[in-house]
């Protein structure tokens, strides 16, 4: 019999999108707020990015702070994995 070694996943499961950089910079941007803030609430929950920026739309400098923490990971995910190529073509970011 064939036996297939699978990872054993334990623990809850990170679904937020960030790594552990981007995580500190979003404790850095929420800790503006209030601890009883939506935002910061969902941050413990584990929410993504965009899921916080939606419950800031009265802060837009705040906003604008974690969306730029969210386009700096993609940029460390794309420059640490294949993506450096030369013949790479990388995609379009709005500014």
């Amino acid at each position: 019999m064939v036996r297939h070694n699978r990872p054993k996943l334990t623990g809850p499961l990170n679904l937020s999108g960030r790594d552990e950089q981007a995580n500190t910079e979003v404790v850095a941007i929420l800790a503006e707020l209030p601890a009883d803030h939506p935002a910061r609430v969902a941050f413990k929950r584990e929410k993504d990015t965009i899921t916080l920026t939606h419950l800031l739309a009265d802060r837009r400098d705040l906003v604008g702070r974690l969306m730029e923490t969210y386009w700096t990971r993609d940029d460390r995910i794309w420059n640490n994995s294949r993506g450096t190529a030369p013949d790479c073509v990388r995609p379009f970011r709005f500014p």
